[in-house]
């Protein structure tokens, strides 16, 4: 996972005997998302990524030298059962690693050439869908760390929100529930001073207790 080109894919693009290897891994809330622009599964960095073939894409990476934000969106030709799913990620994707590396494929064996570059590093903006007769989309877009710093946070602090980010966690249960609660402050039981009269007080004035 190099940031810079290795001898063997310099040498793999002077003989052009290799075709481009996109690679992409999501982090959702459910679990990673890993897949590549080839065919069948693809192991890489001891992990494996499913083929989506041409029915996935990734736009044009914009480089910046005054410091602003850079995008990159991901673009997935899918069915409503897949956009149903990546929809139902969106609050627990938001804010997530998203990181994108291009590689090369070698045509005389189909096999990836070490070492893919990682060409985008960033996290999770938004998840948005297009519909259009029998073709649907779904579309990822990714924002740097300079955008993420710029990135409103809304939460909700709420069981659903906290769900989003950890599906196995509880803690906030009971948050819902603690305006209907009666909350106690200190000791229920405590006695308040009461003024007495008489007594050693010679001229005849009250005495409090200070018995508590």
């Amino acid at each position: 996972m190099s940031r810079d080109i290795t001898s063997d894919m310099a040498t793999a693009l002077a003989s052009q005997l290799c075709k481009p290897a996109i690679i992409v891994k999501l982090s959702f809330a459910s679990g990673d998302v890993r897949v590549h622009s080839g065919v069948g599964n693809l192991t890489f960095a001891a992990e494996t990524y499913t083929g989506l073939g041409l029915i996935g894409a990734v736009a044009d990476i914009e480089e910046t030298t005054d410091g602003s934000s850079n995008t990159c969106d991901l673009t997935l030709q899918a069915d409503s059962s897949i956009i149903a799913l990546a929809l139902t990620e969106v609050g627990g994707a938001r804010g997530r690693a998203g990181k994108v590396w291009l590689g090369l494929y070698s045509t005389s064996t189909g096999s990836l050439i070490a070492d893919p570059v990682l060409r985008y590093s960033g996290v999770i903006d938004s998840i948005g869908h297009e519909e259009s007769g029998q073709t649907a989309k779904i579309t990822v877009s990714l924002i740097d760390e300079t955008g993420d710093q710029e990135r409103m946070r809304i939460r909700y602090y709420n069981e659903e929100d906290q769900k989003r980010i950890d599906p196995t966690d509880t803690s906030m249960r009971y948050v819902a529930d603690l305006p209907q609660k009666q909350l106690n402050w200190g000791n229920a039981k405590i006695y308040t001073a009461q003024p007495t009269t008489g007594g050693d007080n010679s001229d005849g004035g009250d005495q409090t207790s200070d018995r508590l």
